[in-house]
Formats: structure tokens, sequence, C-alpha cells
């Protein structure tokens, strides 16, 4: 079981990592661009604290935090709330992209700009849709995991 749970710390590990190097990046850009920290209007990109991105990256952060506590713990009603989490997380990170291939789609003579406020040329290259994968790859990892520890704990079942 162990294993397995290593592999879900890795992989929200890395999810982590993408979502904080994507807004510490946002910042970089925000801050350059002569934006204040609680500046919300008024600078050519917007605020990494308005974005889904910063949020989408707290949660990534809360589910690290809790997947390395399961990695000790191995408590099944843990995982699964933990896998409530993740569901939340791409429920939110989807969303999120669903709105940006609204955006995409819809007539436009302008360059698509997508959340972070760079132009793409595609929801599909934008950092919104490899976050929700992440998301994606967690939650079904996770809940495989909760189908492992159910049968471990009920081998007959």
């Amino acid at each position: 079981m162990k294993k397995f749970l290593l592999s879900q710390l890795l992989v929200i590990a890395a999810g982590t990592a993408f979502a904080w190097k994507t807004v510490f990046e946002d910042f970089n850009r925000f801050f350059s661009a002569g934006g204040d920290f609680f500046q919300f209007s008024g600078c050519r990109f917007p605020n990494p604290l308005a974005t889904p991105c910063f949020y989408g990256a707290l949660v990534f952060l809360i589910a690290l935090v809790w997947a390395a506590g399961l990695w000790q713990s191995q408590s099944l009603a843990s995982q699964k709330k933990l896998s409530y989490l993740l569901l939340a997380g791409s429920i939110f990170a989807w969303s999120v992209n669903a709105w940006e291939f609204y955006k995409f789609l819809k007539p436009h003579t302008d360059l698509y700009v997508g959340c972070n406020g760079l132009p793409a040329t595609s929801p599909v290259f934008t950092p919104c849709f490899a976050g929700a994968s992440f998301y994606l790859i967690s939650l079904l990892l996770s809940l495989w995991i909760i189908k492992i520890m159910k049968k471990d704990t009920h081998p007959n079942a």
C-alpha cells in the first residue's frame, strides 16, 4: 500500500510544483508590468490573486500536505476525504477550462488570451489545461487507491 500512496504523493507533488511555478511566473509577469500586490485593475496582466490558477495551487498545496499524512497513516477514511478534495479541484479546474474553451470557440477577431493574460493558440496549450489534467490524474489515482484499500480491508468482497 505504501508504494501506491507514494505514487499518489508524487503525482500530487508534481501538480503542486507545476501550479506554484505557474503562479510565481504570473506574479513575476504582473510585477514586471508595474502591478502592485493589491492592484486588481489597471495592469496589462491580471493580478494572480484574482486568477483561478492561484486558488487551484492553494488546493494542490492542501492536497499535498494531506497526501503526505496519508502516506504515513494509510487511513481509508482520510483517503476518501482526499478524493473529495481532488474531485472539487477537478470540477473547479475543468470548469475553468470549459470557460476558456467557450471564449476560444466563440467568434472573435483578436487573439485568444488565457486567464493568465498571455495569448495562446488554444486552451489546450495553457497552464489551466495542464493543471486540470494533474487534478484528474490525481483524482483517478486516489479512487484507485480507495478500491485497493477496501479490497485489503475486506479481501472476500
